[in-house]
């Protein structure tokens, strides 16, 4: 069992969500959006600046993980994208996380940017999403 905690708010973190929900058919993952409070509360030990900058995850042990280990953790518990894995290796693990960190930071001028490129390319050929 892992517990991810996510930002729901974040176009890009609402979708990868709702694929790893989708790909989630034995309820391995316990799924926490940052910005409820109530079920944020529940975990004392996770705050909300700290799980808005980085992506936390609890696993069975009560590890917290960070980051892309919590991103790969949640994919293997659903047994999808096995290549994720190459991402924990020690030399790429250093680069993965460096870039992953920058992602995190920049992460919702990134959304808002694809958000509005979908929405314009969408508009104009008159699509509802």
């Amino acid at each position: 069992m892992l517990t991810l905690f996510y930002d729901g708010a974040c176009p890009l973190c609402a979708r990868e969500i709702a694929a790893l929900k989708g790909h989630d058919v034995n309820n391995v993952i316990s799924f926490v959006d940052i910005n409820d409070q109530v079920q944020l509360s529940q975990y004392p030990h996770i705050s909300y600046s700290d799980a808005q900058a980085v992506l936390h995850a609890i696993d069975a042990q009560g590890n917290i993980l960070l980051g892309l280990d919590a991103n790969v953790a949640a994919w293997n518990c659903v047994g999808k994208m096995a290549w994720l894995n190459v991402l924990r290796a020690p030399v790429i693990k250093v680069i993965a996380d460096f870039f992953y960190r920058m992602f995190a930071k920049y992460r919702t001028k990134i959304s808002g940017l694809i958000s509005s490129k979908h929405c314009q390319q969408s508009c104009r050929r008159g699509d509802e999403s």
